[in-house]
């Protein structure tokens, strides 16, 4: 990988410090899930997805195999008690806080930036309560975050083999859950509307389509074998399950989602690539973040969680852009002080996206926060 010049009077951070503090915010979301595991029981759906290990298969009416293949060996090996049932998600989850910071350096972000754009994450109620049980959401996330890290480096270096990672990340995340096709359709019209473009007058692209064509394409043949019962699936649970929600009610719900008091990073992230010199060459990020945005919008029915996978592609340009700003002390102990309290208003609304308490106690949180 290559590393963007280093302004003068600044060290750039090693790997071993990037490392040293992505993996403790990587560790304290682990620690938040762990104390919260066994407080309420199993959650329905990990029923479903434990019963569907007993009737494996190339895929499902609701969605591909992936999860389940996972589960089943998983189980097999360490049982299906509640601790071992949730370990993957929220391994999961803590690769994805990791992979954040990793994208913000791939940017040029020092350590600060790197630590903001993960404990974004780490702080994000949608997040955390969809990393807590097991499910395709976890790892669809995590292969949302892999595959923006790899395409970072991709263009970043120029090394034309972390394009081949690049299909085998977008194809198991195919392989997962099939909203990958969101982030696919999304980084051709990055690729395709932006300074990158050129890469696809080269092979190293399409190969990775065709590589993850042919990891998801037991599903695809699983679909005909059985006339492609996925797509009534759909349909009914967008006619008779999910609810209409406005444009406003959208992004509302993504203010609440991200946590109130990180959404302005998140508004940094999209204010950055549209202004900040140093980031146009990433504006391919927020090109597929606004391409995902409109298939959302368009389908006039997606939950909230459904636009998760897509932080980091903001989250970590967002840190970024405020180091920028911040260069001088006095603005980066402000900047600090901002970070202590994106890490409060976490902890603040952690009980409302997992169980860390119990029921009657968890009524009187919620009446006390109105």
């Amino acid at each position: 990988m290559t590393q963007d010049p280093v302004p003068a009077g600044e060290r750039a951070p090693t790997l071993r410090a990037t490392l040293l503090l992505l993996g403790g915010l990587a560790l304290l979301k682990i620690l938040i899930h762990v104390v919260a595991i066994q407080e309420y029981g199993y959650f329905r759906d990990e029923l479903y997805y434990l019963a569907s290990t007993r009737h494996l298969d190339f895929g499902y009416v609701d969605h591909p195999p992936f999860s389940i293949y996972l589960l089943a060996a998983h189980t097999a090996v360490f049982g299906n008690s509640l601790i071992a049932l949730r370990a993957l998600p929220i391994l999961a989850g803590a690769a994805m806080v990791l992979l954040s910071g990793l994208i913000c350096r791939e940017l040029g972000g020092g350590l600060f930036a790197q630590g903001l754009a993960a404990l974004a994450i780490v702080v994000a109620p949608v997040v955390l309560g969809t990393q807590h049980f097991y499910s395709m959401n976890a790892f669809d996330q995590l292969f949302w975050a892999l595959s923006v890290y790899l395409l970072c480096i991709s263009l970043k270096s120029g090394k034309t083999h972390f394009w081949l990672l690049l299909g085998v990340a977008l194809g198991l995340g195919l392989f997962n859950k099939i909203s990958v096709l969101w982030l696919g359709l999304g980084l051709s019209a990055g690729l395709l509307f932006s300074a990158h473009r050129s890469w696809l007058r080269t092979r190293w692209p399409w190969i990775a389509a065709g590589i993850a064509f042919v990891v998801f394409l037991p599903y695809v043949g699983w679909q005909l074998v059985h006339g492609f019962p996925t797509l009534d699936f759909m349909s009914n649970a967008a006619q008779y399950k999910m609810m209409r929600i406005s444009v406003v009610e959208f992004f509302s719900n993504q203010m609440l989602a991200v946590n109130p008091v990180a959404s302005p990073l998140y508004l940094a992230g999209i204010v950055g690539l549209l202004v900040v010199r140093d980031m146009r060459k990433w504006r391919i990020l927020g090109t597929v973040f606004a391409v995902v945005v409109v298939v959302l919008l368009a389908s006039g029915t997606s939950k909230t969680y459904y636009l998760a996978a897509a932080y980091p592609l903001l989250a970590a340009p967002g840190a970024y852009a405020i180091e920028k700003l911040l260069s001088r002390k006095l603005w980066r102990a402000l900047g600090l002080a901002y970070g202590l309290v994106m890490l409060a208003s976490g902890i603040l609304f952690a009980p409302l996206a997992i169980p860390l308490l119990p029921p009657d106690r968890y009524s009187d949180y919620v009446a006390s926060l109105g």
